[in-house]
């Protein structure tokens, strides 16, 4: 009898082991696998919509003004020349030029409030309504990205390419463009919001910066005046 209830406890031991490695194992990976999704997505892109000053690196990045600081801006927000941007990476030959390739989606109006602003008296500023005084023809674009300038719109201004130095890091913000949204006020394009980004050879896109003009976030996430 003593041989049988040794041998059961024996048993039992091991079943009870074996029970507690598994919930153990299941706990470990399963913590493990949390923390590298977490991290994962820490570093990939999705909409960029302010709340944050940073995001990246990723291949993609989608960047908007949202409702909440649009309805803060009062008219202004109502007057906003950009919606949308979705930032990916533009392929150029050799290795000292990267650039990132920038599709526009311009907000209800937008072509009539570019051309009344003061700003576009030789016609429609569609560059500086984005941050850039000067812009070019994507057809004047050359291959390695060397040429007339860095900031390059197409004929139906649907997106832009803009021209840069290979960052170093994602965060590299010594080679890092900008991206403006503005918006009319009182006839001039008025400053908004801004990104800073960085693209490095692999392609990989980091906002490094980000900033809104008068306005921040209060502890419960709504826009409110600075």
């Amino acid at each position: 009898m003593t041989r049988v209830i040794h041998t059961r406890a024996i048993i039992a031991a091991i079943v009870a082991t074996g029970l507690l490695a598994g919930c153990g194992g299941q706990d470990g990976p399963a913590g493990q696998d949390g923390a590298s999704a977490q991290d994962e997505a820490a570093g990939q892109g999705g909409i960029f919509d302010f709340s944050s000053p940073t995001m990246g690196p990723a291949e993609e990045i989608v960047v908007e003004i949202p409702e909440g600081l649009k309805e803060a801006m009062g008219p202004d927000g109502e007057n906003l020349f950009l919606q949308r941007a979705t930032l990916t990476a533009y392929e150029l030959d050799g290795a000292q030029n990267c650039a990132v390739r920038i599709d526009l989606e311009w907000a209800p109006g937008a072509d009539e409030l570019i051309a009344s602003s003061s700003s576009s008296d030789d016609g429609p500023n569609y560059g500086f309504a984005l941050g850039y005084v000067y812009h070019h023809p994507l057809s004047e674009l050359s291959p390695d990205g060397e040429g007339p300038g860095n900031f390059f719109i197409a004929d139906d201004y649907s997106h832009a390419v803009r021209v840069n130095d290979c960052a170093a890091s994602p965060m590299d913000d010594d080679n890092s463009s900008a991206l403006d949204f503005k918006f009319l006020r009182d006839g001039d394009m008025t400053d908004g919001a801004e990104i800073d980004f960085t693209v490095m050879k692999d392609g990989s896109i980091t906002i490094v910066d980000s900033d809104v003009e008068d306005f921040v976030r209060d502890s419960n996430g709504d826009w409110v005046a600075d």
